[in-house]
């Protein structure tokens, strides 16, 4: 497999600051070029899932990706097999790595003819910018914008016992015997211009690519929301036409039926279409929003489409699903990976205030915790548990808390995993 990789950008089709779906989509692209067996190993902190990196490694493809855990985008993508000895513990056929070239801002960096040296990659990509020698891991790291190489070693190959001068020292050095680069990483080059530090992965924030910025929303409890970077702005009410104009065509409609016998829950209707699942928080919505109804077979029935928009990581739910439809609710989703819809939605980049008893209030964002959501708040006055089974997530059911225009869904007793919107 041949990359082209870009400091500060990309690696072959992994862009830095792609969404979490786009990034998985990706991976699995390239695993498909080397084996229909290969996997992707998906680590997260299920305790601490909006402040430790969601990481996604490719071990057959040497690719490590590491997802901010707040915004769910690419914020470093790390290169570890794409030379012979790198490659020699790894499951590649033939003992070859899975990157047979690898070239960086044009310049072929590692490949089955050349391996990359010290020596051969400060000639390629050129003295600009100093290295950095870390004595407690014995590895040298050679820097650039956007661009880390690192070169363990061995304790009995130091030129020098002078930390200041190891660097120099390596870079200067004629001896036969080279460090070879073992791990590449790519990141935003925003981190430093002209240096990088050993910390450099820890501080690397995602770049904001342009459509993710278009996704910023500001939400008003039960008002509506508005786009400040488009200057569009949908309320309660608003035509299913408008919201077209606005948005756009939604990735799919839904039609759900709530009917007075699964009463203000929602449970009326299938919970599944086309692979969708439907939270049951939009049928706890229903009786908030005053839908037309109508009868069938001694029960009154409601219907009403939901819209979904998985790039922006919500959903629009009309009134009703003829061409006279408007609208009634507005669902954010954060995409938490303990939540049985993890992964078909991005996360939403919505900022709420809210406010208790007067005050002048506190943004909340997707990453929010339950606890500060509360505190902001104060105790909801009504309170739902969800346990019925929606797929095959091991993390067990959902709670709903419900306040004036608005409705939680909390997983795990502590994350909000979506918020539903009404009129009030």
């Amino acid at each position: 497999m041949q990359l082209q990789a870009v400091p500060g950008q990309c690696v072959g089709p992994l862009q830095l600051g792609a969404p979490l779906a786009s990034v998985m989509a990706a991976l699995r692209s390239l695993s498909a070029e080397i084996s229909a067996a290969a996997s992707i190993r998906f680590i997260v902190d299920k305790q601490n899932s909006s402040n430790i990196d969601i990481v996604l490694d490719a071990p057959l493809l040497g690719i490590c990706c590491r997802i901010h855990p707040r915004e769910q985008t690419l914020r470093a993508i790390e290169l570890y097999n794409f030379t012979p000895s790198s490659s020699s513990l790894l499951p590649s056929s033939e003992g070859l790595p899975a990157i047979t070239s690898l070239s960086v801002s044009g310049h072929e960096l590692a490949s089955l003819r050349s391996i990359p040296t010290l020596q051969s990659v400060f000639k390629r990509l050129g003295p600009t910018y100093p290295g950095c020698f870390v004595k407690e891991k014995d590895e040298f790291i050679l820097a650039y914008p956007g661009l880390a190489i690192i070169f363990p070693i061995p304790p009995n190959s130091i030129p020098t016992h002078d930390p200041s001068k190891v660097s120099t020292d390596l870079l200067l050095s004629t001896a036969k015997s080279q460090p070879v680069a073992s791990r590449i990483y790519i990141f935003n080059a925003s981190v430093s211009a002209t240096s990088v530090s050993p910390d450099f992965l820890s501080i690397a924030e995602p770049p904001l690519l342009p459509g993710r910025a278009a996704a910023l929303i500001h939400a008003v409890p039960g008002k509506g929301v508005t786009f400040p970077e488009t200057g569009g702005s949908i309320s309660f009410g608003t035509p299913a036409q408008d919201v077209l104009c606005i948005l756009g065509t939604p990735s799919d409609i839904f039609i759900k039926t709530v009917n007075g016998g699964a009463s203000a829950i929602g449970f009326g209707g299938s919970p599944v279409h086309g692979g969708h699942a439907v939270s049951p928080a939009i049928g706890v919505a229903a009786g908030a929003g005053n839908l037309p109804a109508v009868t069938a077979g001694g029960l009154e029935v409601q219907e009403h489409a939901i819209w979904n928009y998985f790039h922006l990581g919500m959903d629009v739910v009309m009134d009703s699903d003829d061409a006279n439809a408007s609208v009634a609710r507005i669902v954010f989703h954060a995409n938490l990976p303990t939540h049985h819809s993890f992964g078909r939605y991005v996360k939403a980049r919505f900022r709420m205030l809210l406010s208790h008893d007067g005050d002048r209030g506190q943004l909340i964002d997707a990453s929010s915790s339950w606890a500060s959501v509360q505190k902001l708040s104060g105790p909801a006055p009504s309170h739902m548990v969800y346990n019925k089974a929606m797929g095959s997530s091991p993390f067990g059911g959902s709670e709903y808390f419900a306040y004036e225009g608005l409705i939680f869904e909390v997983v795990d007793g502590s994350h909000v995993a979506s918020i539903v919107m009404f009129r009030v």
